[in-house]
């Protein structure tokens, strides 16, 4: 193929060919003139020579350049593959080379410095939780920390998604941030879309610094190793600028000066900038990174593990301590027991470093020792004096090391601080080592080192070291005391100090706590006594006269001394809401549940309404007005995976926080909210309620005044508007011997030889229709029986009031609606046992009072009605029902209304009145009170439900009868919600 250039140069060589073709030979005829007349045959012998020549070498120009253009072409395709495999070589050599350095576990907290597994077989994701990201440098982004989302999510959910990511880990110390940036990188490898890149800003910090310029793709190199003289020129360069990797910066806050990670974090947005189609992720401690955030980067919290985590992790751990050589005793399953059943571990094990010095000693020992201060002594016992092998002039034996961190530790505490710079760490530790005086000591930056190693002491932030939990600080401070006599007095003369009351806890659990006990009494302050029955609770003897002291403190009942019972109640709730859980970093919940003993001793018998929960914590917070707050955990803290392992939602409902209004209860999974009540549930409790002697009297009741008006009618002839129908059924199953005489009285009537027997049949051999009745005829009857002292005063019933006047008056709706509902065919030919049939009862199966109440049932659910809105539902109710018929006021067409809506108004004030009596301050709740209410309830609704402009009244008296079956079964039944303070 010829390209445009090799045209003009053949164009151009043939202009040139032609020019010596001719120019030549011309210019020679010219200047030979004489010679070429005189011979004219040698001329043209030599002209035709030269210019064969000519040709030939024109020729073979021509070839060559045709050679030459070959040449070239297969010179560049055998250049362009040496250099494509050597790119593609590279590139596996440098994914091997980095899943190399990350294939294994980080050693900090290990048994030996030889059994760290791979990564990949005890790895847990960490969980994530999402922060705005950055609009400017200013501002306190980590102080306080407010939340975005509480959504736990994974750091591959926001990398490689299309858009380039910047991200900033902010996590404390042991909580896998680096793990998880291995763990990434790992990955990564195995990927051929990203290409990892993983620096330990550590490493690189000087060079940042002394360069400012310096690019990423240089600092890339330095890390290389034997692979730098390898890489293609330009090969990383070109794939940052191709958007290629996954840039991972770990440790910005282990930049050591203030003013060198200002740098470095100038540097990291100058690369971000430059290389803005690659995802970049940093890590930092909180402090670290608060004063200089990186302004593009979205926040990432690393949260604590979950119980589920926790689970996971040590399984994993297990599994691949099955794998490896040395000692195990302990199960996976055994461990996990006992973290369940000691809440207070649970602050350890969420945390991934601690968690795997626990796994340890249970893999060691078997078990987990039965105490805290046992716990951490073997934790201390495994991580130092099985850590590794001592190495003369490196390191020292387990118990000097012990002893050099027990000294830190009371050094920290009698400072009172969690954190020393490096300088004052190492000259500690050079005075420790003087004091004991080892054989061939090591410098106190190796001791220091080792120390790091261990997983106790961290470097918290750059250049200020803490123990990797305040615990440890707090108990080997305890073991320096119990080791030193003369330190001893110190700790009774600080019982009213919180800074030191873990200490004092950890001290009593391996000495004879006496002394601090008699120091509390003397003291007589909350915190004092609060801590006086810690200590007797660690287990260890005391003096019996001292015993007897503090005990009758708690013993004595409450009086009506107010002060008194305060003093008390400021004991007992510390001691029952000490133990606390950390779901995160911020938050710190109870980990006991509000127990009845409590609450009552703030007079309150139960917990079972909203106003009672804002009762107690009022109560609790008043009795500490300096600190600290107790409050309800929020929507999103108990929906967190981490609070399940103290009050599971999903098991068990949960007081809430509600924003701007009353505590909630909040549910999980399939639970029901405990303020409702299923449809079923309405369902069987009206089925109990009609098989009540009270509820069938009244219905018998209802049957004695359609008798009534049945003689009426008989005696009047008036036009029926209702159809009276199977009702006399009824009287079939009113069992109760005390209503055998009315039971009498209506089976009379449909007897054949009863004295209105002959009138019914000639009233229904003369009327083709069927026998009605006037609705509003047994409105006025209803009213008048409720009236009647005499049948209020019948042997057997026991209602009274407006709880006789709702349940009868419910019932004669009920009765109403059936009739209404139930029609019969028209009867032309009237014999005997015809007519007596429209009387008598059925022969088959007989009418249930359950078949006159089931079709008004609520087929849905309702929301919740707490007392107080359950009474206010009612109130509502009837002046809505007011409001909409006139009912109730001076002017009102009784014609339009209707009688059935009268009566619901009826039966409605009267519900009203029961339901003040039950619901409104101390009210009586009884059985006879609920039964009266649900089905008041229900039969208002079913006497204007059918009238459209009534039917969001009735719906609303439906779900009263679904709140007040809710509140009977929280009232009567055992509450299995739980109450969880977060203490803060």
């Amino acid at each position: 193929m010829t390209t445009p250039a090799s045209g003009v140069g053949s164009r151009l060589g043939r202009a040139l060919l032609l020019g010596l073709a001719v120019a030549p030979p011309a210019a020679l005829g010219v200047a030979l003139w004489e010679w070429v007349r005189q011979n004219v045959t040698a001329a043209v012998l030599l002209t035709a020579g030269y210019e064969l020549v000519l040709l030939a070498g024109g020729f073979a120009g021509k070839v060559f350049g045709d050679l030459q253009d070959r040449w070239v072409k297969s010179a560049a395709d055998r250049a362009d593959e040496l250099l494509r495999r050597t790119s593609s070589r590279f590139e596996r050599d440098y994914r091997r080379q980095v899943r190399e350095t990350v294939r294994f576990v980080d050693q900090k907290g290990l048994i030996t410095r030889g059994d760290a597994p791979e990564l990949e077989q005890i790895y847990v994701d960490v969980s994530l939780e999402s922060r705005p990201p950055r609009e400017s440098a200013g501002g306190a982004l980590v102080a306080g920390l407010p939340a975005v989302s509480h959504e736990r999510r994974s750091l591959g959910d926001f990398l490689q998604r299309g858009r380039p990511a910047v991200l900033a880990l902010i996590g404390a110390p042991g909580t896998g941030k680096t793990t998880l940036l291995r763990h990434t990188t790992l990955r990564l490898c195995s990927h051929d879309r990203a290409l990892p890149v993983l620096l330990y800003l550590r490493d690189h910090a000087a060079d940042i610094v002394e360069r400012p310029d310096v690019g990423l793709p240089e600092i890339i190199a330095a890390r290389l190793g034997r692979l730098r003289e390898q890489e293609p020129a330009g090969w990383f360069d070109g794939r940052l600028e191709r958007g290629r990797c996954v840039v991972l910066l770990d440790g910005l806050d282990e930049v050591t000066r203030e003013e060198h990670r200002r740098l470095v974090v100038d540097w990291v947005e100058r690369q971000i900038a430059q290389y803005a189609q690659n995802d970049f992720v940093i890590t930092s401690r909180p402090y670290g990174y608060r004063e200089y955030p990186l302004d593009s980067a979205a926040v990432l919290l690393v949260r604590r593990f979950t119980a589920e985590q926790i689970a996971m992790f040590v399984h994993a751990w297990y599994r691949a301590a099955d794998r490896a050589p040395g000692p195990s005793k302990g199960g996976p399953e055994a461990l996990l027991a006992e973290l369940r059943r000691n809440t207070q571990l649970y602050d350890l094990a969420a945390n991934p470093l601690l968690l795997t010095m626990i796994v340890n000693v249970h893999r060691i020992r078997g078990d987990l020792p039965g105490t805290r201060a046992e716990l951490y002594a073997e934790i201390c016992r495994v991580v130092l004096w099985r850590h590794d092998v001592r190495r003369p002039g490196t390191s020292l034996d387990g118990e000097p090391k012990e002893q050099v961190l027990r000294e830190l530790a009371y050094t920290m505490m009698e400072r009172g601080t969690r954190d020393l710079p490096r300088a004052e760490i190492t000259a500690l530790i050079e005075a420790s080592l003087a004091r004991l005086a080892p054989d061939d000591p090591p410098p106190p930056a190796t001791l220091l080192t080792d120390l790091e190693n261990s997983g106790l002491l961290l470097e918290r932030e750059a250049g200020a070291y803490s123990f990797s939990h305040q615990t440890f600080q707090e108990y080997l401070a305890a073991a320096h005391i119990h080791d030193h006599p003369d330190l001893r007095p110190g700790l009774p003369a600080a019982v009213n100090d919180p800074w030191w009351r873990e200490t004092i806890l950890l001290y009593a659990a391996r000495a004879d706590p006496t002394a601090i006990v008699r120091a509390c009494l003397l003291s007589r302050t909350v915190p004092a006594l609060a801590l006086a029955f810690d200590c007797v609770d660690e287990g260890r003897p005391i003096a019996p006269r001292v015993r007897a002291e503090l005990e009758g403190l708690l013993d004595t009942p409450q009086d009506g001394d107010p002060e008194r019972n305060r003093f008390l109640s400021a004991v007992a709730v510390p001691r029952h809401l000490r133990d606390v859980v950390r779901v995160s970093d911020q938050v710190a919940v109870c980990s006991r549940p509000v127990t009845p003993d409590l609450h009552r001793r703030f007079g309150l018998s139960s917990l079972t309404w909203p106003e009672d929960v804002e009762s107690f914590l009022t109560s609790v917070n008043d009795l500490f007005p300096g600190g600290p707050v107790y409050r309800l955990p929020t929507r999103d803290l108990a929906a967190d995976p981490a609070f399940a392992v103290i009050a599971d939602p999903a098991a068990r409902p949960v007081w809430v926080a509600e924003p701007g209004g009353p505590p909630g209860l909040h549910t999980a999974g399939p639970l029901p909210h405990p303020f409702t009540a299923t449809p079923q549930e309405v369902t069987d409790r009206v089925q109990e309620d009609l098989k009540d002697a009270k509820v069938r009297d009244t219905a018998l009741l209802a049957c004695l005044l359609y008798r009534v008006y049945l003689r009426k009618a008989l005696n009047s002839n008036v036009p029926y508007q209702e159809e009276f129908g199977n009702l006399f059924q009824l009287a079939e199953f009113v069992k109760d011997p005390r209503r055998a005489r009315e039971r009498e009285l209506v089976k009379a009537d449909l007897d054949d030889s009863g004295a209105y027997h002959d009138r019914v049949l000639r009233f229904v051999h003369d009327r083709t229709d069927l026998l009605k009745s006037d609705i509003d005829q047994v409105q006025s009857l209803v009213r008048g029986l409720t009236r009647d002292r005499r049948l209020a005063d019948a042997p057997g019933v026991d209602l009274a009031g407006a709880r006789r006047a709702c349940l009868i008056g419910g019932m004669a709706i009920f009765l109403c609606r059936w009739i209404a509902a139930n029609k019969r065919a028209p009867v032309v030919e009237v014999r005997a046992s015809a007519s007596a049939s429209i009387l008598q009862p059925d022969r088959g199966r007989p009418l249930r009072l359950f078949q006159l109440v089931r079709t008004y049932l609520l087929k849905s659910g309702a929301p919740p009605l707490p007392p107080q809105a359950l009474l206010a539902a009612v109130r509502d109710g009837v002046a809505e029902l007011s409001r909409l018929t006139g009912l109730g006021g001076d002017r009102v067409n009784l014609e339009r209304v209707g009688t059935e809506a009268r009566m619901a108004y009826d039966v409605a004030t009267s519900l009203r009145a029961v339901a003040e009596e039950g619901l409104a301050g101390t009210g009586t709740s009884d059985a006879d009170f609920v039964r009266c209410v649900r089905l008041g309830a229900l039969a208002v609704a079913a006497g204007i439900m059918h009238k459209p402009t009534l039917k969001p009244v009735a719906r609303s008296f439906w779900e009263i009868a679904v709140g007040i079956t809710a509140l009977e079964r929280r009232v009567t039944g055992s509450s299995a919600d739980a109450l969880i303070l977060v203490r803060s």
